[in-house]
């Protein structure tokens, strides 16, 4: 059976070479490998371009520039470009394991699967990414994602492609389409895929700016009850300070949010072990959480603009 691998990026020239050779060493190697170019400033597009002609991939790797998009875009002008039968997605910056394509198909036939999706291991690199994987993904957890999915042409046919231009969330609202047709997913644990680098963010500037831009397509991804949740928080928030409980909420928050929330996500008590993380992890939670507010409101208000202007 022939695979067409898409592979979205933006500015990975750092990582793209790896993310190329894993995918030309790979077991089941694929028939057509589509990267697309969602308006990289760096020297990806050409890095990508000199290994395609340097390792003879001409016929089967292709680079599309598709202009100022987000990954969601990407990959949906990839799927346009795609022929086979199935279609394999995954990002850059992961290490791709050598038998995840072969993997993939097998269980696909054993399980008389749509969709066959893998796992992604999150450890983090610095004190400030650990606390931000333990707030989000789970410290030193493998949770499935949609990443590193093989799918048969047919899902889309069904459920139409990614939503589209944005950021994120579309990975949660292809999900929740997958879950209300009859479409059966089975996930793979073995050989998880894992981040080169950050599996986060490195820093508490880039962590705000990468949730508020991801929190973005909160109101338009279908399922995410977040920035409800969101707005119940901060009137909660509003009215401890009108009745004189402020101190309580302030409290229940570092508790809650700060080593609650990683623990019960991360399952890893040794997080807590370390003095410096019982500092940083409330400070994470409270950047994301601030980020996150931040990013449904900006985005209420321009949606609202958008229905007054029509």
């Amino acid at each position: 059976m022939k695979i067409t691998v898409l592979i979205p990026y933006y500015d990975e020239s750092s990582t793209i070479i790896s993310t190329l050779d894993n995918l030309k060493k790979q077991t089941l190697e694929p028939d057509k490998v589509i990267l697309i170019d969602s308006g990289s400033n760096d020297s990806t597009s050409l890095l990508i371009n000199g290994w395609i002609e340097k390792n003879n991939k001409t016929d089967s790797f292709s680079n599309i520039f598709s202009g100022k998009m987000s990954p969601s875009s990407s990959i949906n002008l990839g799927l346009t470009h795609a022929q086979n039968k199935l279609i394999a997605y995954v990002d850059c910056g992961l290490e791709i394991p050598l038998n995840w394509l072969e993997d993939s198909f097998k269980l696909m036939q054993e399980h008389n699967s749509d969709i066959v999706s893998k796992c992604i291991y999150t450890e983090g690199e610095n004190v400030i990414d650990k606390s931000l994987v333990a707030q989000t993904y789970g410290y030193m957890q493998t949770r499935p994602c949609l990443t590193g999915s093989l799918i048969k042409s047919n899902v889309f046919d069904n459920i139409g492609f990614f939503l589209d231009n944005v950021r994120s969330g579309y990975d949660v609202d292809f999900i929740n389409r997958i879950n209300s047709h009859n479409i059966k997913r089975t996930i793979d644990y073995n050989n998880p895929l894992k981040y080169y680098g950050n599996n986060y963010a490195a820093n508490i500037l880039t962590a705000f700016k990468k949730v508020f831009t991801y929190s973005l397509a909160g109101w338009i991804t279908k399922g995410d009850k977040k920035p409800i949740l969101y707005l119940l928080f901060v009137g909660f928030f509003y009215f401890s300070f009108i009745y004189n409980h402020h101190g309580i909420f302030i409290a229940s928050y570092i508790f809650i949010r700060g080593y609650l929330v990683p623990y019960l996500k991360s399952y890893e008590n040794s997080i807590f072990l370390y003095p410096y993380f019982l500092l940083f992890l409330p400070i994470s939670g409270l950047i994301i959480d601030v980020a996150r507010f931040s990013g449904y409101l900006f985005s209420l208000f321009n949606i609202r603009k958008i229905i007054e202007a029509k």
